[in-house]
Parts: C-alpha cells; structure tokens; sequence
C-alpha cells in the first residue's frame, strides 16, 4: 500500500494508522519518482503521490508535489535523486533507542561491598580486612529507597560513612612516616600493590568514590551549586528534582 497518496488520489480506498493508503506493486514502485523509504532523505517532506486508476486497477503512480526541508531546488526538480548516493544534500536522521536500563537490586551494592573486601582479602591476605563495619544499620539503609533530598542525603551519608570505615593495614602501605600522609594515601595502597596496567582503571574507581563523598559533604553545608555540579562530575543531570533516579544511578555505578 501506499501511504503517500494525495487528497484527490481516487485509488486510496482504505485506511492505515490513520492515513488513507492506496494499493501498489513493487512494479508500480519501481516505476514511481519517489525514493523507497528505507533509502530516502530524511529533509524531503510531504509527497504527494497520485495513482491512476482504469478499469484494471492502478496501473501507474505519479507524484504531484513534494517539499525539501532544506529548500534545495534540485530535490523538487529531480526528487527520485533524494535518496543515499543521489543528491550530495541528502541526509538520514536516525534516532537511536536508549539502552533498557538494568534493574538495580536493592541489595546490590550492600552485596557488592562484602565482594569488595573477599577480594581485597584474596589479595593481601585472609587477615586484612579492607572493611571495618561497627554496625549493620548503615549498610542496611543502603537497599532503602529514596524519594526526596532528605532521604538521598540520608543514603549518600550512610554511604560516606561506609566509605569512611575502608580501612588499609599500614603494612600493605608504601613507607610514609606522617599519619596525615598515610590516612590521605589508604586507597593509594592499590598502586603499591597492583601492576601498572590497572593503575587507570583502580583510579577511575577511588576518583567515583571520592566525588560521591565530596557530594555528601556540599549537601551537609547546604550549597546546592555545589552540589548540582557535583552530581554532574558523578553522571547525573536530573537531580534536583529526581533523587531517586539519582540514587538509583550511585547505587549502580557504586557495584
């Protein structure tokens, strides 16, 4: 069927998606001026295609008008050139589908907290926990949900304070004599430990850390530019006013 038949086109007999379409061949569209769709330029707007009906049906289809979103004269002169390898103006506009969110468990990152210190211990021994929790309401609160800016600056400190409690025994740290040195230098003990080829990556990581704690902070002091652009650094563009998309996006880039 053709869908882009003009008013007075006396073949469109029916009705598609709200349109009247009028029936064709691929023979008859072979034959027709207009491009297929699958390869016309996205700037050509409006065709208007008349069928010429006789005793065995449609037989022929001709357009009568088009538009170039472009105002390109050539397109309105030899419109059957708007397609891909026609007229050098041509164009394809494709909108690409967003990715399907993954959904979040929400005991996802608690989960992935205790992954992180069986790791840290397989690595730097059975005895060094890299996790040093007084309490299990913090890591509770964290598969909570949040739907206003209390409730996300309640999660971000409860998150804070976990971070907080990661604790690097001075043995696996490089020799600093100054405890300000060591205290700034903890995670740094990655460096110390690891091979050269996983510096970027282990710094991208405690760089995220790092910024979701500076973010707790600024919330604490009340300065919402700050924070805004904080949250920006951290990937989201939507908070204020959606905390609980934001929450959400923490709890995943933090697994």
């Amino acid at each position: 069927m053709c869908t882009a038949t003009s008013p007075d086109d006396q073949t469109a007999s029916q009705t598609w998606d709200g349109r009247r379409v009028g029936p064709t061949s691929r023979a008859i569209c072979r034959e027709c001026a207009l491009p297929e769709s699958d390869v016309l330029c996205s700037n050509l707007l409006h065709p208007a295609v008349k069928g010429n009906l006789m005793a065995s049906g449609a037989t022929r289809r001709r357009v009568l008008s088009v538009m170039c979103d472009l105002g390109r004269a050539e397109a309105v002169a030899d419109l059957s050139e708007c397609r891909a390898g026609g007229h050098a103006c041509w164009e394809r506009h494709v909108v690409a589908e967003p990715a399907a969110a993954e959904p979040v468990s929400p005991l996802g990152l608690p989960e992935q907290l205790d992954v992180l210190d069986a790791y840290w211990r397989l690595s730097f021994g059975k005895k060094h926990h890299l996790l040093d929790l007084t309490t299990a309401t913090g890591a509770a609160s964290l598969a909570l949900p949040c739907g206003s800016r209390a409730e996300f600056e309640s999660r971000l400190s409860a998150l804070a304070d976990i971070l907080d409690k990661l604790t690097v025994d001075d043995t696996l740290l490089p020799h600093m004599t100054d405890k300000a040195d060591k205290i700034k230098g903890s995670l740094d003990a990655l460096h110390h430990k690891l091979s050269a080829q996983r510096h970027a990556s282990t710094d991208k990581a405690v760089q995220h850390l790092r910024r979701v704690r500076q973010a707790r902070n600024i919330m604490q002091h009340g300065r919402n530019g700050g924070l805004t652009s904080k949250l920006r650094e951290i990937g989201i563009y939507d908070a204020p006013p959606n905390w609980e998309g934001a929450w959400t996006a923490i709890r995943a880039q933090n697994r």
